[in-house]
């Protein structure tokens, strides 16, 4: 389980902090991964990032593995476990 917090300043700026609940440490730090980063894959075709990434992983040989991450834009990836449900919003 994750703990997060959001909010809105007088300025209208959103800041958004999460935290990794986890007592194991993985080595996990501060990552980011450049614009335009070629990242070779061994069984689908290599990738390359259009845009710039910072969050919190590791990284194994070259290969950044982030647990939480956002893009240069702000747009953050959800990770959903397979066991986790989401209810349907409710029509008014």
């Amino acid at each position: 389980m994750c703990t997060a917090v959001r909010f809105v300043d007088n300025n209208n700026n959103l800041y958004f902090g999460r935290n990794l609940d986890v007592l194991q440490s993985y080595g996990q730090k501060v990552m980011v991964t450049p614009r335009n980063y070629h990242i070779p894959m061994k069984h689908i075709e290599d990738m390359t990032t259009s845009k710039a990434l910072m969050g919190m992983g590791i990284t194994a040989g070259d290969y950044p593995l982030y647990f939480d991450v956002a893009n240069e834009n702000g747009l953050a990836n959800r990770q959903k476990a397979p066991t986790a449900t989401a209810k349907e919003k409710e029509k008014k």
